[in-house]
């Protein structure tokens, strides 16, 4: 019972609003940096203007000025939010990981929010150092996942794992960054709570089903044809080295 509870925390939280933002984010100072955060989010970086973040956060301009200086200082301090708040939802995954071996990345991403994960999705799609930090703490705790849930075939600190995670990681964002065409085609709002677990509960059962195609003839001869190419085409990449030097 208790390891059901401690994978349902992230799921529940999510879909009873919990809002874990510090009492000082409700000062105007945090109230611009969100504005600004739904600016960046919907207009990207270069577009959006220290007068749209003020009229959008109804202040002035020289009162964003005040707090921030510039458009680079607001975007960075954005920046630091969102990790700062992603931060300690991956650590809630984290400690329900440690107990029954959780994963997905999804949980912590939707738990921040909807602003903040529609802003946490154009900085990984315009890119930069911001977003390979971000990108980094998402797949570091999916590759201590891996590696602990098959170390035969993920030794910790190899080129094979570090690739598993990544891709891994790119499908669990899958459903933010296609946010639009999912909802159009599941009909579930992603900003609804409730959208979370039943999104995920369906995740599982696709899992579930591509392993077992994998187990099958079928998948086996599938995954025997795709590694006989990669064999003709570089042999050294089958191997599954446990350490970069070969990099």
């Amino acid at each position: 019972m208790e390891t059901i509870q401690a994978y349902r925390k992230p799921f529940v939280g999510i879909a009873l609003g919990m809002d874990q933002r510090p009492v000082e984010d409700l000062t105007a100072r945090a109230r611009i940096r969100d504005a600004a955060m739904a600016q960046f989010a919907e207009h990207g970086f270069r577009a959006a203007t220290i007068k749209s973040i003020a009229e959008a956060a109804g202040v002035s301009t020289g009162l964003v000025q005040h707090h921030f200086g510039t458009k680079e200082r607001l975007r960075e301090a954005c920046d630091q939010a969102a990790f700062d708040r992603v931060e300690r939802q991956l650590e809630l995954v984290a400690h329900a990981e440690r107990e029954v071996a959780n994963p997905d990345v999804a949980p912590a991403l939707y738990a921040a929010g909807p602003l903040f994960v529609r802003y946490l999705i154009r900085l990984l799609l315009e890119g930069g150092s911001a977003a390979a930090t971000l990108f980094d703490a998402m797949t570091a705790g999916t590759e201590r996942f891996l590696s602990a849930a098959a170390p035969e075939v993920f030794p910790a600190g190899s080129r094979h794992t570090r690739e598993g995670a990544t891709m891994m990681t790119v499908m669990h964002l899958g459903a933010a960054t296609l946010r639009e065409q999912v909802e159009r085609r599941t009909g579930a709002s992603l900003d609804d709570p409730a959208s979370a677990p039943r999104l995920g509960l369906v995740t599982f059962d696709v899992h579930a089903a591509m392993s077992r195609w994998l187990a099958s003839e079928t998948g086996s001869q599938a995954r025997a044809a795709v590694a006989h190419s990669l064999d003709d085409l570089a042999p050294a990449a089958t191997e599954h080295p446990k350490d970069d030097d070969d990099d």
